[in-house]
């Protein structure tokens, strides 16, 4: 096979060498008019000089760590010695580091290609557990209730490509998650709470429906235990999701602490006794049995003592809580009409309402707020009207729940609205055709009750 001609200067000078046209193969350079200079180059050392040194700080390595040889032609090749391949490898390694996540220098293997200066750099495969170590050690702290133990990351040649916390590990994620929360949360333990772990961490955390009545609990039993005249069920409380919503005492609630604070008041000041008045008081306690009366009660007239306006509105609530069994009247529900005390309106409306609720067969309760005045007394307003006719209708169709919105006005009298006659019609209608009939399956024309088109394309068998 014939020989290739020489392509470069430093081949060529070579060549010569070996046909005997050179002595030696060193490019000699004339001496300079100055002997400390360098003299002037050929433009092609001069050239392959300035690129070599324009690469080599691009690519942040040392000068000497380029080569350069010439071809004919005066084409210029570029490549990478030993020693700028290994100073672009420490390069490479450092920028890609710099630019990957949990990456370092000495996870990197740069694979540089000193002829092509290039390089294809990746993570060492021997390295990537090591990644993977150090990118679940720093993301696990930013994930709620997730430790570096209970997640997983994906490490290819490029770096990471994903976190997961695998299923093995997601109970464990999950009983953190409701310990935590738990803990940071008043009135709910971790057996309230309910997670949702999923590859991607918690992603759902709340107090379970079934849970919110115990936690709930918990709440009027603590309000309950910082006041001796608090019951549990004087109060109301919502719980929600993420905890207690509100929580206080419900109007009813108020008015029983409120009757038990006047009743205390009341013991409180049949207690107190006035020694220099203890005569006097003996004598009144005896004309006033209902009452206790102590030397507090009294006020000097002259040479004698009387009973203070507080204890003769003492015993007038006494005289008409002894009329009153059912309503609890303390001395702040008595007005003075100036003829003598009576009830105020608000103690009126009370004994009304109690009054009521003795008239009323099938109302347990009777509210005050059902009540509007009429003449020297009260009467039920609309809505208590409302209240009352649909307790009384309850009452009668005992196999139908009847709620205030299935009862409507018909002059002076009620009846049943479209959505009662709907509920009575269902009920009827799911014991004739012996299948479940819901209201809205029920259509109404004029007292008439029927099905649904739906509801009989529905149920073909029913009527066959």
């Amino acid at each position: 096979m014939a020989e290739n001609p020489p392509t470069t200067d430093r081949a060529r000078r070579q060549r010569g060498v070996d046909t005997g046209a050179r002595t030696d193969a060193v490019d000699r350079v004339p001496d300079p008019p100055d002997p400390g200079g360098r003299g002037r180059q050929t433009p092609s050392r001069s050239g392959q000089n300035t690129s070599a040194s324009d690469l080599a700080s691009e690519l942040g390595i040392d000068r000497s760590g380029i080569g350069t040889t010439e071809r004919i032609g005066g084409e210029t090749d570029i490549f990478l010695r030993s020693s700028g391949a290994e100073q672009f490898g420490d390069v490479v390694q450092s920028d890609f580091a710099e630019a990957t996540p949990f990456v370092s220098p000495a996870d990197v293997t740069p694979s540089v290609d000193a002829d092509a200066i290039s390089a294809d750099p990746q993570i060492a495969p021997d390295r990537r557990d090591d990644v993977e170590q150090r990118a679940v050690e720093q993301t696990a702290p930013d994930i709620d209730f997730v430790t570096p133990a209970d997640l997983d990351a994906d490490v290819g040649a490029s770096g990471v490509t994903g976190f997961a916390v695998p299923e093995g590990r997601r109970d464990d994620v999950e009983q953190r998650a409701v310990e935590q929360t738990a803990a940071d949360l008043q009135f709910v333990q971790a057996s309230d709470l309910d997670a949702d772990v999923t590859s991607e961490g918690v992603t759902g955390l709340g107090i379970t429906d079934e849970r919110r009545d115990d936690v709930a609990d918990r709440v009027r039993s603590d309000i309950a235990g910082d006041s001796r005249f608090v019951r549990p069920g004087d109060v109301d409380v919502e719980v929600g999701r993420l905890g207690v919503e509100s929580a206080g005492l419900s109007d009813a609630g108020r008015d029983r602490v409120e009757s038990r604070q006047a009743a205390a008041r009341r013991r409180a000041r049949r207690r107190a006794r006035n020694e220099a008045r203890r005569e006097a008081a003996s004598e009144l306690d005896s004309e006033f049995g209902d009452v206790d009366i102590s030397t507090g009660d009294l006020t000097r007239d002259g040479d004698s003592f009387g009973l203070n306006e507080n204890t003769q509105r003492e015993i007038a609530a006494s005289e008409f809580d002894a009329q009153t069994p059912d309503t609890d009247i303390s001395p702040g529900d008595i007005t003075d009409s100036g003829d003598g005390f009576g009830l105020d309106f608000q103690a009126s409306r009370r004994v009304a309402a109690s009054s009521f609720e003795r008239d009323l067969e099938n109302v347990d309760e009777v509210y005050t707020s059902w009540l509007e005045p009429r003449g020297d007394g009260f009467r039920l307003n609309p809505a208590g009207e409302q209240l009352v006719a649909t307790a009384n209708i309850d009452a009668q169709l005992s196999a139908v729940d009847i709620g205030f919105g299935d009862v409507t006005r018909d002059g002076d009298s009620f009846g049943l609205s479209q959505s009662g006659r709907r509920k009575v019609g269902a009920n009827e209608l799911t014991d004739e055709l012996g299948v479940s009939v819901d209201p809205s399956d029920v259509t109404l024309s004029g007292d008439e009750v029927g099905l649904s088109d739906d509801f009989v394309d529905n149920n073909p068998g029913v009527f066959d």
